[in-house]
């Protein structure tokens, strides 16, 4: 990967009701981002060469992680 621009965009979103579920670990999960995700991931899949689970997006799955997203931004 080290030969690709390290370019990022970020997109803010509020989610106003997240419908939050447990994962197998306990930890919460927003069902809205989890859809979100993988409606953008199955549209544009296609068009990353040698696409793998996660390179496309990342939303965070509740608010604690989405802080600690925004803290590595900063």
């Amino acid at each position: 990967m080290s030969v690709f621009p390290k370019d990022i965009r970020i997109i803010k979103i509020e989610i106003l009701e997240p419908n939050f579920r447990h994962k197998d670990n306990n930890h919460l999960i927003s069902k809205v981002a989890e859809e979100l995700k993988e409606e953008i991931r199955t549209k544009y899949k296609s068009k990353v060469d040698n696409y793998f689970h996660d390179i496309i997006v990342h939303i965070g799955d509740n608010y604690s992680h989405t802080k600690q997203s925004k803290n590595l931004l900063e």
